[in-house]
């Protein structure tokens, strides 16, 4: 994508309020492959990482700084296993999945996830 459709889709997202995949109040848990602890981290920026890197995030954690840690954290997950209702988080997952496709000899092909 060029930069002007992805700062149309930005602005339409934002147009719109929280991303269609976004759960507030919701832990996503699973196998984690990256987590970043800051103190100016948002659910949006944690979100674009997982985007970023959608050939492994299945999905993403955004960890509301609390009394007992005050730094935020962004967690991504490599599939989500299980999801629980929980103040600390809003969590989002990825549109598509990548599944190896046997008649590209390795290659992969982007399919929609299933529900």
């Amino acid at each position: 994508m060029n930069k002007f459709t992805l700062f149309f889709v930005g602005l339409l997202l934002s147009a719109c309020g929280s991303a269609p995949d976004e759960r507030h109040d919701m832990r996503f848990s699973g196998p984690e492959y990256f987590m970043q602890s800051t103190l100016s981290l948002t659910p949006d920026q944690c979100r674009q990482l997982c985007e970023e890197d959608s050939l492994d995030c299945a999905g993403w954690r955004y960890e509301r700084p609390m009394t007992e840690e005050p730094l935020a954290s962004c967690v991504l997950l490599e599939k989500i296993e299980e999801k629980t209702s929980d103040l600390c988080c809003v969590s989002g997952k990825t549109r598509f999945v990548y599944k190896p496709d046997s008649r590209a000899f390795g290659k992969t092909k982007r399919l929609p996830e299933a529900n």
